[in-house]
């Protein structure tokens, strides 16, 4: 199959969500390297791995033949969609590495998290809103959030997977561990190897958390974008 090439600009955010994919692919790759017995420690090792890397090239090839179609609906969703994306995405940074910083305990751990995510569900919505707005097309708003939703998970699992690296077998990371329940779900899993659990769960998380946010961002998106035409109703330019 063909594909058709997009305006410049939107190639460029093509390309750059590509370069983001490889990032990611390598990331999930280095976690078995840092931690051999990941793939072996349990029956969810491999099973894990396979789905946070096919997940991954679900991405490339939704970004590869979709990005052209979305172009036609209008030429700014696009753009609207690395705006908000790069919001919320710097929203799970800012979250994921002051829990290293600030080493909160469990409750305002759980806290932190309950606002990073109510901070993502907003902005979807407003997505969704602010796209509809600026287009006066509704469809605009379930493509604007759903690339959105993309976007933005894409940072973030980088953003774990990094993090997560960079401060493996420190004191910090073993605090943040302990805020967040990992060592109890440890005991709970009946594994022997902790690292191996770490990764695997990474693994997990990461697949469902890229799969998921789509969906929810264009759920939230498209009820902001109902909004959206209610605001173009009330008040007509």
């Amino acid at each position: 199959m063909k594909i058709v090439q997009p305006s410049p600009f939107s190639l460029k955010i093509r390309n750059g969500l590509l370069v983001g994919i490889i990032i990611n692919v390598l990331l999930v790759i280095y976690g078995e390297l840092l931690v051999p017995t990941a793939l072996t420690a349990s029956g969810n090792g491999i099973s894990g791995f396979l789905a946070s890397l096919c997940i991954l090239l679900i991405y490339a090839g939704v970004i590869l033949y979709t990005v052209k179609p979305t172009e036609r609906v209008h030429n700014d969703i696009l753009q609207y969609s690395l705006i908000f994306g790069l919001i919320i995405g710097s929203i799970y940074f800012l979250e994921i590495i002051l829990e290293y910083i600030l080493l909160p305990g469990s409750q305002l751990n759980l806290l932190m998290g309950k606002i990073e995510f109510g901070l993502a569900f907003v902005l979807f919505f407003i997505s969704g809103v602010w796209s509809v707005r600026a287009t006066r097309k509704y469809f605009s708003s379930v493509l604007t959030s759903f690339w959105c939703g993309m976007v933005s998970s894409l940072i973030w699992l980088c953003a774990v997977l990094l993090v997560f690296y960079l401060f493996h077998d420190t004191s910090q990371q073993m605090a943040v561990l302990q805020a967040e329940g990992d060592f109890e779900d440890f005991k709970r899993s009946g594994m022997i190897d902790l690292n191996a659990f770490i990764i695997q769960d990474f693994w997990g998380a990461g697949f469902f958390h890229l799969l998921l946010s789509p969906i929810v961002a264009t759920i939230l998106g498209s009820i902001g974008g109902l909004f959206g035409l209610l605001f173009l109703k009330l008040f007509k330019p």
